[in-house]
């Protein structure tokens, strides 16, 4: 029989990446709609907060969503 010992993982003090970056991104949920606007992206962000996602470590919602497109100025 082994015995495996779990050891806690180590981070520095410097308090940069103590917990994982938790954020959202849109484009399963935007799908580059023609609704997509400011807006949207505050829904999306008020949301967060009013079901308590805040509250529980996530701190992003990143926009990426149309900046891929055929028709995008160069």
């Amino acid at each position: 029989m082994a015995v495996v010992l779990q050891v806690p993982a180590r981070a520095r003090a410097n308090g940069l990446a103590r917990t994982p970056p938790m954020g959202f991104n849109n484009w399963n949920s935007t799908q580059c709609r023609a609704d997509f606007n400011e807006t949207m992206i505050k829904g999306i962000a008020d949301l967060f907060v009013s079901r308590g996602l805040r509250d529980v470590g996530y701190q992003y919602v990143n926009i990426d969503d149309c900046w891929a497109l055929p028709g995008r100025p160069r």
